[in-house]
């Protein structure tokens, strides 16, 4: 059979539109295709979880261990070895294009969790992933697929990382990808670190890291940010790099969402986003305020995202003498922080309103009813909710750490060219004083505030822009893989 040539192959843990926990869902879901739409040559490599059905869903089986029909192959050996018991085969859909996915079935480990990190124990977790990196590079060889570049990432699949150069050393080095990526989606994520930290192994084995925005880049490298690797991560400064992730601006966009009161555009935002301030004031009980800024937020309720932060500056707001916001808040996470909120709003439901779990409809009417979108985030490798809500004209309040840094223009600080708001001290008082300080601005500068609301909305984060900075690495790498 002749080999298939693929430039970049992705590898993870978890995908949209099978099965999708957080932000990296997101990336492997999107990134690919629009790599793809530049000339990449893609593909992606995932585990098979046990709530996804190849036959119901139509995807090809193209290699089953029962009816291999060479078994003497160094590939099919080894995946047996690792109970591999099929390869599946799929796509990833665009809106004009496709990229091919391959499903590693392993129904004695990841065939019985419903879904990504459902292991039980660390233990089952570290030795499902080890297996899942032990068997990529043979279901290559079985698949005919010839890879210039293999692209790991988080801790999961970081261990290929250092696979690669063993399997170079000992088999055909012309038949095995010449180099690998490693994109840290969040280093406090490191697996199982016994009997060896394998995200730690991918840092020290990948020819290039990522991170997922530059400051976060910086962030990892440092004693307060690197989660205890910042030491071999400064090591390997000279090959990290960050680069910002992207969102889907053809779902994400407040001139076609159906979920909303009017939909608009830049050009039309100021009926629009009364529209749906109206009605998501209406959707929630609050009374409708437009001489208030209404702040909201869509988040995890747990420490990472600062929601202790955002409890204590409603408690600080509730000794003040008369108003100034309204609050719309959607959630899940940590009870604590649910109770915290519901008897906030309880008290006061007249400015704040409190959603437990997750509503997609209830999310996009906050992203486009709101005037302020709060992230008060103790660290945010990149984040993805202030892109959305910038590209609804909600203009972001954050703290000043990581991807929000690199992606809101802080008004302070550059009032020309803002698209947003920064504090710096993760206090509940720092909150309250920089939700204090918008108000004025919403209050009293309402030109510039609708310059900076046209401005944010007409920010380029697509994936475009991000799968542009990944293909100039991977041709960068192209071009060094003789001498490295």
């Amino acid at each position: 059979m002749k080999n298939t040539d693929i430039n970049v192959l992705f590898v993870a843990a978890e995908s949209a539109p099978w099965m999708k926990v957080g932000g990296l869902g997101d990336v492997i879901g999107s990134l690919p295709l629009a790599l793809d739409n530049l000339g990449e040559s893609v593909a992606v490599m995932l585990p098979r979880y046990g709530n996804l059905d190849p036959d119901a869903m139509g995807w090809q089986c193209c290699w089953s261990a029962s009816n291999a029909s060479d078994t003497t192959l160094l590939g099919a050996e080894l995946l047996l070895q690792q109970r591999v018991s099929a390869i599946w085969q799929t796509e990833l859909k665009g809106a004009s294009n496709t990229v091919p996915v391959y499903f590693l079935d392993f129904p004695h480990t990841f065939g019985t969790w419903p879904g990504p990190y459902q292991a039980g124990s660390f233990d089952a977790e570290r030795a499902a992933y080890c297996d899942f990196c032990f068997a990529v590079l043979p279901a290559l060889s079985l698949l005919h697929l010839r890879v210039e570049t293999l692209h790991l990432h988080d801790w999961h699949t970081a261990l290929l990382a250092k696979l690669l150069p063993e399997a170079r050393e000992a088999g055909d080095p012309d038949t095995l990808p010449k180099q690998s990526i490693l994109t840290i989606h969040n280093v406090g994520y490191q697996g199982p670190a016994w009997p060896e930290n394998i995200l730690a192994q991918g840092i020290r084995y990948a020819d290039w890291i990522t991170a997922v925005s530059p400051r976060y880049a910086a962030e990892i490298q440092t004693p307060e940010g690197g989660a205890g690797l910042d030491g071999l991560l400064r090591s390997r400064q000279d090959t990290v790099i960050g680069i910002v992730n992207g969102i889907d601006t053809v779902l994400v966009n407040p001139a076609t969402d159906m979920f909303l009161a009017r939909r608009y555009d830049n050009n039309t935002y100021l009926e629009g986003k009364a529209a749906c301030k109206q009605a998501l004031c209406g959707e929630t009980g609050l009374p409708y305020r437009p001489e208030l800024p209404l702040m909201g937020m869509v988040s995890r309720l747990v420490d990472q995202k600062g929601i202790d932060l955002l409890i204590g500056a409603l408690s600080i707001w509730e000794n003040q003498p008369i108003p100034f916001a309204q609050w719309v808040i959607l959630g899940t996470g940590d009870p604590y922080f649910e109770a915290a909120l519901r008897e906030l709003a309880a008290r006061h439901p007249e400015s704040i309103a409190f959603y437990g779990g997750f509503h997609l409809a209830m999310a996009q009417q906050i992203y486009a009813g709101s005037d302020v979108f709060l992230m008060p985030s103790r660290y945010e490798p990149c984040g993805l909710s202030q892109l959305m809500a910038m590209r609804y004209g909600s203009l972001p309040l954050v703290r000043a750490t990581g991807g929000l840094c690199d992606t809101v223009v802080d008004w302070q600080q550059f009032p020309e060219e803002a698209t947003g708001f920064w504090f710096a001290e993760p206090s509940p008082s720092a909150l309250f004083r920089a939700m204090q300080q918008v108000t004025t601005c919403y209050d009293h500068q309402q030109p510039a505030w609708q310059q900076a609301v046209v401005r944010a909305m007409v920010q380029d984060f697509s994936w475009q822009h991000s799968a542009r900075a990944y293909q100039r690495l991977y041709r960068n790498q192209r071009q060094e893989s003789g001498v490295r």
